[in-house]
């Protein structure tokens, strides 16, 4: 998969295309990746996915001065970022990607100059959207205008129905609640594959290390994360994974008043990796953060987590989707 950022592409391709956030590529949206490659195919021409560089409302909330401007559903956290949204995008066989750069010349863009834009660099063939997709300054333009349009400069427009599953629809902002909520083998059923972040490890005050167990501190940037506990899964360090119990809170029992943190104990792995990147997966909640009565009383906890986390998940990379292991 050829992979485009920001800028228009060079030549103007003969596609099938969809348009999208696309953030976590679940299966509502692999649901539509399929049809595009599919069709794509078919007709002997590329299939192409346009998406962003930021998600929109992720621009908005960094652009607070930008008052008048019609906005997005409140921003509550990326479920992918822009490596593991490529990642997961080639795995379903797609020849090109183009993230547009999200700013504020092309959001105000009205659908059908957000079309003429699009429409520069690529030869559409057919275009393959949700039902529910909007486009344009204001997200104005839905299908219907998007119709209009296909009629008037000849290419064609197939609306998907959304998928469902447990009776609802399958959609970014259901799993990130699911997520927010600790429900990870839920959020996994529609994503398709475990919930997983990646970030940067750390300098931790070494707290874990002297007196409990050795943790690496994720800073997890902006990424969809569950509430506060304990939770079992696995991490990628240095290409290996291992199993890991992921602690998600404020460490009550050795500071008052702490921050709210990402310390991950990374079962059988000693070597330091402050400064690395790491992918962290998580399966299930093993128990809420709690107030011990004392360190030694953590540490118990800890040890059983750890058991817990290890008689589970020993072979914790069979499990892992394996387009993200990096």
């Amino acid at each position: 998969m050829k992979t485009i950022c920001g800028k228009q592409i060079s030549e103007r391709i003969p596609c099938v295309a969809t348009i999208g956030t696309f953030d976590g590529i679940h299966l509502g949206h692999r649901l539509i990746l399929e049809h595009v490659v599919g069709t794509a195919r078919l007709k002997k021409v590329r299939s192409v996915v346009i998406t962003f560089d930021i998600l929109p409302q992720e621009f908005f909330r960094r652009k607070p001065h930008l008052k008048d401007r019609a906005r997005p559903k409140p921003f509550t956290g990326y479920l992918t970022d822009r490596e593991q949204k490529t990642a997961l995008i080639a795995s379903c066989g797609v020849d090109r990607l183009w993230f547009l750069k999200t700013e504020e010349s092309l959001l105000d863009l009205k659908a059908r100059d957000f079309f003429a834009y699009l429409s520069r660099s690529l030869d559409i063939r057919m275009i393959i959207v949700g039902s529910d997709f909007r486009f344009g300054h204001g997200s104005h333009g839905n299908v219907g205008t998007l119709q209009k349009i296909a009629a008037e400069q000849g290419f064609e427009v197939r609306a998907l129905r959304k998928k469902r599953m447990g009776g609802e629809e399958v959609s970014s902002s259901r799993i990130r609640a699911l997520i927010r909520a600790g429900r990870l083998p839920q959020a996994a059923t529609l994503l398709g594959r475990c919930v997983c972040v990646r970030g940067i490890v750390v300098q931790g005050q070494g707290i874990g290390s002297r007196a409990l167990v050795a943790t690496a501190n994720i800073d997890t940037g902006t990424y969809c994360m569950p509430d506060r506990g304990i939770y079992a899964g696995a991490c990628v360090a240095l290409g290996a994974v291992y199993p890991c119990v992921i602690s998600i809170g404020t460490r009550p029992t050795v500071v008052s008043g702490g921050a709210l943190c990402t310390e991950v104990h990374i079962i059988g792995f000693k070597k330091n990796i402050v400064g690395k990147k790491v992918t962290v997966f998580f399966f299930e909640k093993i128990r809420s953060e709690k107030k011990f009565p004392s360190l030694a009383d953590l540490k118990a906890a800890i040890r059983k987590d750890i058991v817990l986390a290890t008689s589970k998940y020993s072979t914790a990379r069979s499990l892992l989707p394996q387009e993200l292991v990096f």
